[in-house]
């Protein structure tokens, strides 16, 4: 509802003429014998004789949330609201969960069945029917050998039969729809059993991620025991050495950077499937050298105080510069202003010493 009544408007040579002929009195000045309209000359209209594109700031109640909003007049005459309702876009979702709930009561007092992404017309029967490729125009029996599954079609089928797709009909495998035995365990136990052990307990063979899939679409969710048993299985001390669970191979193996790869969005920086489960090798005959906390030590005592040629030749020789700079980076770690002068005497040594060379080769 709107409740601004009456506005103040700017006069310009567009607009003056539409109030004019609106019954308002235009103010002029007489200048060189002709009356003009002064720059920057107000009036006082009413909301209803405001342009549609008019940008003053206006004021209306939300119908949703009975709350007063701004808005600017020419965004307000936009809105095409289908309920004749103010919305704001806090109540965006209300409204829009009130539209969807009269179509579908429209749709239901009709006598067929509308898709809403193709806008075919189905008649409202659970008998056996058949529809028209859109490609090739076949009449096929609407079912999975001739049609794939598609949630966003009324009636769950592509317009496309397999065959216009690229695909074979009468797929050999095929999925078995869901028996209420089967849903009444996963309604049961997957709150606190895990997914594996919910395969075991089907009647029929089903993926994890079938499994989940069902269990999102029952708006089924874990509760605080199931984490807390996950975490206790999900890591284990074998030799004074902390393991993790691979949630692939279901094996345990060292908690490092060998087995498993880096993932910040994991709690411990390392992802939870090990690298053979995703195509990978582990690092042992990689180039790639695995810090161990003894060698971080070394590089927070000395990295500022020494330079990286001197941590290398005392501490690790079979390293290289670059990527004793690289840890310390990682670490956050500065060099002190005496470091940094002492590496450039070794740089300027070393860019003589190459100059002299030039000089004799020459």
């Amino acid at each position: 509802m709107l409740l601004t009544k009456e506005v103040e408007v700017i006069l310009h040579a567009s607009t003056t003429k539409h109030y004019e002929l609106s019954g308002y009195k235009i103010p002029r000045v007489k200048v060189k014998n002709k009356y003009v309209v002064k720059k920057g000359t107000t009036i006082i209209i009413k909301v209803e004789d405001l342009l549609p594109l008019s940008n003053v700031i206006v004021e209306y109640e939300c119908d949703y949330c009975e709350r007063p909003k701004q808005i600017a007049y020419c965004d307000y005459t936009r809105k095409n609201t289908k309920n004749d309702k103010d919305c704001c876009i806090d109540c965006l979702g209300k409204y829009k969960s009130e539209i969807s709930k009269e179509l579908w009561k429209e749709k239901l007092q009709l006598e067929v069945k509308i898709c809403s992404k193709c806008k075919r017309e189905f008649p409202k029967t659970t008998e056996y029917f058949r529809h028209d490729c859109h490609i090739c125009d076949r009449e096929l029996p609407i079912n999975r050998d001739f049609y794939d599954i598609d949630d966003r079609c009324l009636d769950g089928y592509r317009g496309i039969c397999r065959e216009c797709n690229g695909e074979d009909f009468y797929p050999e495998i095929k999925a078995e729809p869901w028996s209420q035995q089967d849903i009444d365990i996963i309604i049961e136990y997957y709150e606190e059993k895990f997914t594996k052990d919910i395969q075991y307990m089907l009647t029929t063979t089903r993926t994890e991620k079938a499994i989940l899939h069902m269990a999102s679409k029952l708006d089924l969710r874990k509760n605080d025991n199931y984490i807390r048993d996950y975490k206790k299985i999900k890591y284990k001390i074998i030799d004074n050495k902390l393991y993790k669970l691979c949630k692939c191979c279901e094996e345990y193996l060292p908690v490092d950077r060998v087995y498993f790869p880096d993932d910040k969005t994991c709690t411990d920086n390392l992802r939870n499937v090990c690298r053979m489960c995703i195509g990978n090798k582990y690092l042992f005959d990689s180039n790639v050298h695995i810090w161990t906390q003894d060698e971080i030590n070394i590089i927070l005592n000395n990295y500022a105080n020494m330079t990286n040629t001197e941590i290398k030749d005392i501490h690790f020789p079979s390293l290289t510069n670059g990527k004793i700079m690289s840890k310390g980076n990682s670490l956050n770690l500065y060099k002190s202003q005496e470091t940094l002068d002492r590496m450039f005497i070794e740089l300027g040594k070393m860019t003589s010493n190459r100059l002299l060379l030039l000089e004799m080769e020459r």
